[in-house]
């Protein structure tokens, strides 16, 4: 139980509009406090961030229907001047 002046920091993560704690904490349910936030990391996020950024960027564009069946251009055809 958290008494009225104590304080305490956890990590948590913003996700899909909701501040999310890493680990478990003991709270009281709908409880309300004060909350100040502090960036752990930059904006760009860490590797494991990025790799899943990457991961979800091909599982989207492999799932994209936008492909020709036909031939390519060939280097000519697309750098053909007029």
């Amino acid at each position: 139980m958290v008494a009225r002046n104590d304080n305490f920091e956890f990590e948590a993560v913003f996700e899909n509009g909701v501040l999310r704690p890493v680990h478990p904490v003991s709270l009281p349910e709908h409880a309300r406090f004060d909350v100040t936030v502090r960036a752990r990391e930059t904006l760009h996020g860490d590797a494991a961030d990025k790799r899943r950024a990457w991961d979800r960027f091909f599982e989207r564009a492999d799932a994209m229907q936008f492909r020709s069946d036909g031939a390519y251009p060939s280097r000519e055809q697309l750098h053909e001047r007029r």
